[in-house]
């Protein structure tokens, strides 16, 4: 048997490997270069329609900092100067000799619903076939930026079974990219026609692009849904357009950076330099080279799973064939127990002057971290220059924020002494002003103040997962979600998938962080083999600001397993998810993976559990994780 599977993956190989000396190509959710490597996009967007010129200086650049790929905006002469053949031609030498991966996108058409404006893009990328196809090693053709305004899939998905057969027919061979509805931000018109576009691809050679913005990635859930439900499609997925923040408003940044790792997803920041008109928070760069870095550049390149950790250079660039290149490294998770640098700069608090405010909103708001935050976890305060003089001594104030719409001032610490550098508050659950101290400072953060001292980082330290003195009996609360989602009415669901639960049990509770509305409702139901839909619990009020849910009942624990669990109802928002589990603390045995002791058979099914309770499909190299097979579980290091 394992000689006729041997076989069989050298010829699905060699089949492979003609397919792929054609250029870029896909199969399934993958995209493949021409040495039939896996190609993961790690890149930026450069706006040369209105910034011509500058490509001896950006192209460059974005090698420099780490980029596999760059997203170009070129014009059909309707709105700039038309790109013509030699400039597409040089465009991409210049990508060529710096080793990038080129998307060529037209910006003409942005948010039109007309046809006529995206057959227009497709007659401009007709008269550039010949360039297009001497160079579909290293280009991809995206149609059209954003085109189709309007958020329904039917225009979008008619217009592009049009267009796509024409570009075919007229003998386009480069992969095609094509944006969802909605100016980009319409994911639902890819998870609802997206089979149909991609079926009129003759050469089954699509990718679909979502740009998220804060219609399309405004919360964690909001993320990765989205790209859940674009890769059930089955074809590969790009996130063409991202910022750390748009129009005022935040996106949720880390957790796409996070989220594409895992899923290994392609992503592309918007942009390099010259954003205007209320978006100049998506700059990378304050010019168009990279001496100047901007907060979006510095966290989509350099933070946790950004471009410098995550990007690799296509292996067609590879002298040596590309043997065994392509992949994405492993993602970057963060692991309970150790310790994060939240922020690092300098306050001077003076005389209660000076003050430190970390919320949502800010540049350094680390949503990943402070969204996980549990009982037992320290923030740790670090100081200069801190008096001594007992009349007038260094003291911090601690401060953070209800959940109400008003943001309520909500004071944790009122001028305490720092005693030596450092000052530390643990996170006890404990409530004031009707909010415990982990609800308001997981999702609202805090405000830091005080006198004779100079605050200069703040660093937060996590408890082991599978509890602590802080949580008796061996419990722990894990946050597997913090959706932000607003049950307005009984039209809106949410489900709390069962990948997010992992597998419960009878002693185990989910817990609901909500703000309520006056005579606000819930309703819970769940899904098991033998029923469709089971309502647990039927229109019953909640208010207050948790939702405490146990699996004592049969039927919800095996709905929840199985499907996960649905919420519905009325006037209340949930904010964070948890699950309190009951014993877990048990763990005692690790082992590793290329020498495990024989109490989890690798052979038969088994569970894996990421240390904050995410349930996963493989291990990862150098993490640790949580294996259960039966009633056997065990701690486990990767290797």
């Amino acid at each position: 048997m394992k000689k006729i599977l041997s076989l069989l993956l050298l010829f699905v190989a060699a089949v492979s490997g003609a397919v792929a000396a054609e250029g870029f190509h896909t199969s399934g959710t993958k995209l493949f270069d021409a040495n039939g490597n896996e190609f993961i996009m790690r890149g930026c967007n450069y706006s040369w329609a209105w910034q011509r010129g500058n490509e001896y200086s950006v192209i460059p650049a974005a090698k420099r900092i780490g980029c596999n790929a760059i997203r170009i905006q070129l014009s059909t002469g309707r709105k700039w100067q038309k790109c013509s053949k030699s400039d597409l031609e040089r465009l991409i030498k210049l990508c060529e000799d710096n080793k990038l991966i080129a998307v060529f996108n037209t910006h003409d058409e942005t948010g039109s619903n007309e046809y006529s404006d995206l057959e227009n893009a497709a007659n401009f990328w007709i008269e550039m076939k010949d360039v297009l196809n001497a160079h579909r090693k290293t280009v991809l053709v995206n149609i059209s930026n954003e085109w189709f305004g309007r958020w329904e899939s039917a225009g979008w998905a008619e217009g592009y079974k049009k267009v796509i057969p024409k570009l075919r027919s007229a003998g386009i061979l480069n992969t095609l990219v094509v944006d969802c509805a909605g100016w980009g931000q319409y994911p639902k018109s890819i998870f609802e026609r997206g089979r149909e576009v991609a079926a009129a691809d003759t050469k089954n050679n699509i990718v679909f692009s979502m740009h998220f913005y804060q219609d399309a990635a405004g919360s964690d859930y909001q993320v990765r849904s989205n790209i859940d439900n674009a890769l059930n499609v089955g074809c590969p997925v790009l996130i063409g357009e991202f910022a750390y923040e748009h129009q005022g408003h935040t996106v949720a940044w880390q957790t796409i950076l996070d989220y594409a790792t895992e899923k290994k997803v392609g992503y592309l920041v918007w942009s390099w330099t010259g954003n205007g008109d209320g978006v100049e928070a998506c700059d990378m760069f304050g010019g168009y080279d990279d001496s100047n870095w901007k907060p979006n550049g510095t966290n989509t390149v350099k933070g946790r799973n950004g471009i410098q950790q995550t990007a690799r250079e296509c292996s067609i660039y590879d002298p040596n064939g590309g043997q065994g290149g392509g992949e994405e490294p492993d993602p970057i998770i963060p692991t309970p127990g150790q310790s994060t640098v939240l922020w690092e700069g300098s306050v001077d608090f003076g005389a209660w002057k000076g003050m430190l405010e970390y919320k949502p909103g800010s540049a350094q708001w680390k949503n990943d971290q402070m969204g996980k935050l549990a009982k037992g976890d320290k923030l740790v305060f670090h100081f200069t220059g801190v008096a001594t003089d007992e009349k007038a001594p260094g003291q911090i104030q601690l401060a953070t924020f209800g959940l109400d719409s008003q943001w309520t001032w909500t004071v944790l610490v009122d001028a305490d002494n720092i005693q030596g550098n450092e000052y530390t508050y643990t996170v006890t659950g404990a409530e004031t002003d009707g909010y415990t101290d982990l609800e308001m400072l997981s999702t609202r953060g805090f405000a830091a103040k005080g006198q004779n001292a100079t605050l200069v980082k703040v660093e937060l330290k996590s408890v082991e997962n599978g509890g602590s003195g802080d949580n008796p009996g061996g419990s722990s609360e894990t946050v597997v979600d913090t959706p932000q989602f607003n049950i307005s009415g009984w039209d809106v669901m949410y489900h709390l998938e069962k990948s997010r639960l992992g597998t419960l049990t009878s002693a185990d509770k989910v817990r609901l962080y909500v703000s309520c509305g006056t005579g606000a409702e819930i309703q819970i139901a769940y899904k098991t083999p033998a029923s469709d839909w089971t309502q647990y619990v039927d229109y019953a009020p909640i208010s207050g600001s948790t939702y405490d849910l146990t699996m004592t009942d049969s039927g919800l624990l095996e709905g929840a397993n199985h499907d996960g669990l649905y919420f519905k109802g009325h006037d209340y928002t949930i904010q964070k998810v948890s699950v309190i589990r009951q014993g877990q603390s048990g763990v005692e045995e690790t082992t590793i993976f290329d020498n495990a002791a024989p109490v989890i058979d690798f052979d038969q099914p088994y569970e894996i559990y990421t240390l904050d309770g995410r349930q996963v499909s493989e291990m990862i190299p150098g993490h640790i994780y949580i294996l259960r097979q039966g009633s056997t579980v065990l701690k486990q290091i990767a290797r």
